[in-house]
């Protein structure tokens, strides 16, 4: 009786066990749809360059006072050239058939002159604003795509996931920045289901980096590189992992390290440090054995990209899923980034 006692009450120790684990990821799983929401809002808000917003905002300014003034002194034109016709008629019109002044009070013809003049006077000034916005607006524009040759990019991100039973999820949010065009840079967000069979929660903290593909290929190749089937156990040892990372060179190992420390959605808001950009400029040219400005070249093939991970994870199982779309949260104002798609 002893030893069924003793087993009974293992088995309910091991259920109890269970059932708490199950909450756990249960509650990591709310957990990150509310976080992702909070995420979103603060990448909506998120403002690009401060000159360039300026530089719209001042061009739609300009463009609805010239409108506004133009329609003005076509409706003073008219008025003034039915007052003349009416005079030259033999007589000026009655009070009852007085035109209206743009503004709405009666005016006789010699103040329908002075309007226009005075009108074709701001037309002139807002014209002149229209035309200063512009070339502002030229001076600062972002061109289509990042200004050098070189298809570089660098970037961080956070990953989370969970597996329970025979379905899971997991959420990506990343940044690329060019290596040599510190004005050009986006924020995705891609998520997908899981299914397979499996336990545990994991948060992960990403370094990523991108050899020969453009801005337009980014969605693409980060697509895939977060999709495809997975067989994972962690916490636990990763050959492969351990080896991609003893085999770099020290300058890329430093470099990993410093992206790696983008803890949430914020430091991706703050973009990359100086010093960030000083470490992974010389692991890149300690990977491509040379010295990069704007005018480097590549040779050309295909796109590839480097996903380093670290952080918390206690999680086991094998699992496959779609490959996930990602969504532009936040970017730069170059045009490749608001393509139709």
């Amino acid at each position: 009786m002893a030893n069924v006692s003793i087993v009974v009450e293992g088995t309910s120790q091991i259920i109890a066990l269970c059932g708490v684990a199950i909450v756990l990821v249960a509650l990591f799983g709310l957990f990150d749809l509310m976080l992702a929401r909070r995420e979103r809002a603060k990448l909506a808000t998120m403002r690009s360059d401060p000159a360039v917003a300026w530089a719209v905002s001042e061009i739609l300014r300009a463009r609805d006072s010239f409108s506004r003034v133009v329609s003005r002194y076509e409706m003073a034109l008219g008025a003034q050239a039915r007052v003349r016709s009416r005079a030259n008629d033999g007589g000026l019109p009655s009070n009852d058939e007085h035109p209206e002044a743009p503004d709405g009070p009666e005016v006789g013809p010699q103040e329908y002159d002075s309007d226009v003049e005075r009108l074709l006077e701001e037309k002139q000034e807002a014209r002149e604003r229209l035309l200063g916005a512009q070339r502002d607006w030229d001076m600062i524009r972002p061109g289509a795509g990042p200004a050098a040759a070189s298809d570089l990019w660098f970037g961080s991100g956070l990953m989370r996931a969970w597996q329970l039973g025979f379905v899971g999820f997991e959420r990506h949010f990343y940044r690329f920045d060019h290596a040599l065009d510190d004005s050009c840079w986006s924020i995705f967000e891609s998520c997908r289901f899981r299914f397979g069979l499996g336990f545990g929660a994991e948060s992960q903290s990403l370094a990523l980096v991108v050899v020969g593909a453009s801005a337009s290929q980014l969605p693409e190749l980060s697509a895939l590189a977060f999709g495809g089937p997975e067989l994972a156990l962690r916490p636990g040892f990763v050959p492969m992992r351990w080896w991609r990372r003893i085999r770099r060179d020290d300058e890329v190992r430093a470099a990993n390290a410093i992206l790696l420390k983008a803890g949430e959605v914020s430091d991706l808001v703050e973009g990359p440090s100086a010093e960030t950009r000083e470490l992974v400029l010389a692991a890149l040219e300690a990977e491509l054995g040379e010295s990069l400005t704007s005018t480097t070249t590549i040779p050309p093939g295909p796109g590839l990209m480097s996903v380093i991970t670290k952080g918390p994870s206690v999680l086991a199982g094998a699992w496959t899923g779609h490959v996930p779309e990602p969504e532009l949260r936040a970017s730069s104002d170059h045009g490749v980034w608001h393509e139709p798609a």
